[in-house]
């Protein structure tokens, strides 16, 4: 019989060479070593190691990023960029942090009206303004 592990903290993990496309949506923490075709919806922190190639938007509330990300973050607490992260897109977070070297090439919004608007028109809206408020509450 399986012992029911609920109390501790969860971690999600894609590995490296490993490919993933599609939505991932989660109520737990995920570490991606590996690549993502796809958004992160998760009530937890995204760590992206610098093997990590991210291709898509992320709903999280902790981004802690050293790899490769494309796409639009929404973020409710803080986004930090390690000094190996390569961001291109849009950032909407309430603070960053970002190493020496780290590379960022889009938009960055930190107030909460402006991450309300974005959530509201999102890029694709597969991450959408619903599953934002989710993970805030």
């Amino acid at each position: 019989m399986r012992e029911d592990n609920s109390s501790g903290p969860q971690l999600n993990m894609i590995s490296e060479e490993t490919e993933v496309n599609g939505t991932i949506t989660t109520t737990n923490d995920i570490r991606v070593a590996g690549t993502i075709n796809g958004d992160i919806i998760t009530k937890g922190k995204v760590q992206a190691t610098p093997t990590s190639k991210l291709n898509g938007d992320i709903i999280a509330v902790d981004v802690d990023l050293s790899g490769y990300f494309k796409g639009i973050m929404r973020v409710s607490r803080k986004i930090i960029l390690r000094k190996s992260a390569r961001v291109e897109g849009e950032l909407n977070v309430k603070s960053l942090v970002m190493e020496e070297g780290a590379q960022f090439d889009g938009t960055l919004n930190m107030s909460e009206a402006k991450m309300s608007e974005s959530v509201k028109t999102g890029s694709n809206g597969a991450a959408s303004g619903k599953a934002f408020k989710a993970m805030k509450g």
